[in-house]
Order: C-alpha cells, then structure tokens, then sequence
C-alpha cells in the first residue's frame, strides 16, 4: 500500500485536492446558508459544479503540462495521466451535475406544494417568474441545455470507439456552447474561467507555434557504416522562418 502510494503520489494528491477543495466548497455553503436545506445544497453543488468544470480545460493544455513536468511540481502532481485526470474531473462534473439538478428540482417542487404557488413545470419552464441573474427568467431553461448539451458530449466519449475521431470531436467543440451556457445560468462563472481561459489561449497560441509545417528534403549524403545525412527545410509558403534547417542522421 506504502509503495502503491509512493509511485503515484501525483494522483493521490490529486484525488485529496480535488475531495477536499470540493468538500470545503460545499459544507462552508451549508454553513453560510441565508436560505433553506435544499436551496443551500442546491447552491453548494453548483459552486462545486462550476469549480469543476473550470479545471477541465487544464487537463487538456498539453504543452504546458509538459512544460511544468520539467518543474519540481512534477513530483506533486499527477502530469503524466492528465487523460485520466480529464476523464475523473468530467466524471466529478456529471456526478454534480445531476445532484445539483435533483436538488434544484426538489427545491421547487417543495415550493410548488404551498397554497397560492405556480406548479413545478410552470417553475421550471416558465420565464415568467424571472428567475437568474439576468432577470430574464433563463436560469431553468439554461440549466436544461446544459444538462443536455453535457449528455451529447458524453454519450460521444462512452461511444467514441464507436465512431469516427472527427465526429468525437466535433461534438467535443460543444464545450464552447455548454460555457456560454453555464455563464447564462450562472452569472459569476467567468470568474471561475479566468486563469483557465488564459491558460488555454496559450496553449493554443504554443500549439499554432510550434504546429508541423510541409518541409522540403533539400540535400541527402551517405556518410560512413550506412549512414545517412538528410537535410530539410520549411517549405516557402509554410513559415517566415523557412530559412532554417535542420540535420537528421539516420541508420
């Protein structure tokens, strides 16, 4: 057991932040409630549910993940596996998700049963009653577009052995939409994306730097016990750096 912890203190630590940060979230909203049981925990499950899902775009920055592995932090966190990261935090975000959303409905139906209250589908589907930040009645409706455009990009992942890589990501791209989404539901989300979203524009900044370009083989030489000296250069239309060239020996 001391061994099995020892070799993968990455994900151990991991696995106690990500219990631990989603525990002190949820209990401290209890505490701090200024509302009933269920609208507290309705409450502590999304700010969980938001954190969550803030962490997911991380876990796919590849090239600084692979940067950091040459950190000290490297020994703390669990890089190597980011995959499986990836696929435990959507599995935290799923698990959340349909709690936040059994309490949530559980909350209005429990407010549905008082004498003089609209019912539970008016309260869950009517705009009317102006529910959310934006005052424009949008938080229910949202929050079933979340849940739904959540259950595409998952049935994708389950199935995505099933099916063609374009088509997994392609609906892999709905994250964009399920972001839009929760902002709409959950007005103080973009604070949460604030140091992802920085994150992953540099990801994608390094990832068009550092993208394969078309090269051209410009000069080959056989050296000495078989050895074969080629050199290559960018392709003229591919980089302004199509100048340089590299040198590649190979047996």
């Amino acid at each position: 057991m001391v061994h099995h912890v020892q070799n993968n203190l990455g994900m151990v630590v991991f696995y106690s932040f990500l219990a631990v940060i989603n525990s002190a979230v949820f209990v401290a909203t209890l505490f701090l409630r200024d509302s009933g049981w269920i609208m507290a925990a309705t409450s502590g499950l999304g700010k969980c549910l938001l954190l969550d899902s803030a962490l997911l775009p991380i876990t796919v920055c590849r090239r600084i993940l692979a940067w950091v592995r040459e950190t000290p932090l490297h020994a703390f966190s669990p890089l190597n596996n980011h995959r499986k990261v990836h696929r435990i935090i959507s599995l935290s975000v799923c698990i959340i998700s349909v709690a936040h959303s059994a309490t949530a409905i559980g909350h209005y139906y429990v407010k549905s049963r008082k004498p003089g209250s609209p019912s539970l589908f008016s309260l869950l589907f009517h705009t009317s009653h102006r529910f959310g930040w934006l005052n424009l009645g949008l938080l229910n409706i949202s929050g079933i577009a979340c849940l739904v455009t959540m259950a595409i990009i998952v049935a994708t992942s389950l199935l995505r052995h099933h099916m063609t890589f374009l088509a997994f990501f392609l609906t892999h791209q709905l994250y964009v939409v399920l972001y839009g989404l929760m902002i709409i539901h959950a007005g103080n989300f973009w604070v949460y994306l604030l140091l992802p979203v920085c994150l992953w524009s540099a990801e994608l900044l390094l990832r068009f730097i550092y993208s394969p370009r078309p090269s051209n083989i410009v000069e080959v030489t056989l050296l000495p016990s078989n050895v074969s000296a080629c050199r290559s250069a960018l392709a003229a239309s591919s980089s302004p750096f199509r100048d340089l060239a590299v040198t590649v020996a190979a047996i």
